[in-house]
């Protein structure tokens, strides 16, 4: 009887694990990172004030080895007030170069015009030193910057007010198919906040005060 109890005990113990042991390895392969990746993000200016200029995110990105018929690459980003009374969606398409991935793996772009020995095609004696001796060509980048301009409005075209606002940036890689692009790939979301700061009380009553006013001209009399 005890026996029969120890069995039914570990069947059930694996029947438990095996589910889990499943939802596990799902989970490490839902967690592996495409290779669309996003780098970096930098916002200027640091401190942001609504109707000041406007406040840029510059997203650096990396681009995959293989773009596989991807021509395009966008950057989009969604900004939300913690109300989500306030939103903003902005985005940028890039045409990608197709032929990167060629190049990043050359040493030099032509053939060594130097033979052996430090001569040239020819026998001449050359400059070991010489800076055309062993020239390497600079390969082409895999990645990508894309700047994201904010105006401080939101989705009725009006400024924001102060306060922190989230923002959530990925990348997608788009290829044609017939007329239209299609998504080929995306990356995983980049989340953040800024902190959008109050207007300075002296810019506003000097722009009260009628100071600056753009669109004035001054009226000149010829010689």
């Amino acid at each position: 009887m005890r026996l029969v109890t120890i069995v039914l005990a570990g069947a059930l113990l694996v029947a438990w694990l095996v589910p889990d042991e499943a939802d596990s390895r799902r989970k490490r392969r839902r967690a592996v990172q495409p290779p669309l990746r996003i780098l970096s993000i930098t916002l200027t200016p640091e401190s942001y004030v609504a109707g000041n200029g406007s406040l840029d995110f510059k997203v650096d990105v990396k681009l995959p080895s293989n773009l596989d018929g991807s021509t395009v690459l966008e950057v989009s980003s969604l900004i939300t007030s913690p109300s989500k009374r306030h939103l903003r969606f902005l985005w940028s398409r890039k045409p990608i170069d197709l032929h990167f991935e060629e190049h990043t793996g050359r040493d030099r772009a032509d053939p060594d015009p130097h033979g052996p020995d430090g001569e040239d095609r020819d026998g001449n004696p050359t400059d070991a030193k010489s800076p055309d001796a062993g020239t390497r060509a600079a390969p082409r980048s895999d990645q990508v910057s894309v700047t994201l301009r904010w105006d401080g409005t939101d989705q009725n075209s009006e400024l924001v007010s102060e306060g922190r606002y989230d923002y959530v940036i990925r990348a997608k890689l788009l290829m044609l198919d017939g007329e239209k692009l299609r998504t080929h790939m995306v990356s995983w979301k980049k989340k953040g906040s800024v902190d959008v700061k109050p207007p300075d009380p002296a810019l506003e009553r000097s722009q009260a005060e009628g100071g600056d006013q753009p669109g004035q001209e001054t009226e000149t009399s010829a010689p």
